[in-house]
């Protein structure tokens, strides 16, 4: 069975140079609501929704994944999100053995100032991602 697509997009996250010099995989989060340290990343998938199934018995699913970078600087977290963009835009990688993220599409992409929520002066930039993953057939394995 596949393993967690949030799982392997924490293993691409830490594969790419550029995104984990500026925000290392260890200050970013899966499903976390409330995170100590700035800045950070939190990484939630929001939806899956089959798309097709096939007679080997693979399927088709669209997995809806929100990245929300949170830091102190705006310009930090931009350079962050950038750096997200460049990594997940239009990729494609493994999940596992018997999964793989065909494509990505970048869907949102927006940023607040939360200073007005938290009173920490913090930013929140958002990116949302369209994962078209095939489930249930051999994949071979790409770099």
């Amino acid at each position: 069975m596949y393993e967690n697509i949030l799982t392997a997009i924490l293993q691409r996250w830490a594969a790419t140079p550029a995104l984990n010099d500026l925000l290392p995989v260890g200050n970013v989060y899966v499903f976390e609501a409330s995170v100590p340290t700035v800045p950070h990343a939190v990484v939630t998938e929001c939806s899956i929704r089959p798309v097709e199934y096939h007679h080997d018995g693979s399927a088709i699913r669209k997995h809806v994944v929100r990245i929300e970078v949170v830091d102190n600087d705006q310009s930090s977290a931009m350079a962050i999100t950038q750096q997200v963009r460049a990594a997940f835009e239009r990729a494609s990688f493994d999940i596992s053995a018997d999964a793989r993220v065909l494509d990505t599409r970048r869907t949102n992409d927006t940023g607040r100032d939360l200073s007005f929520v938290a009173g920490g002066g913090e930013w929140s930039l958002v990116v949302d991602f369209d994962c078209i993953v095939l489930v249930g057939s051999p994949c071979e394995a790409t770099a």
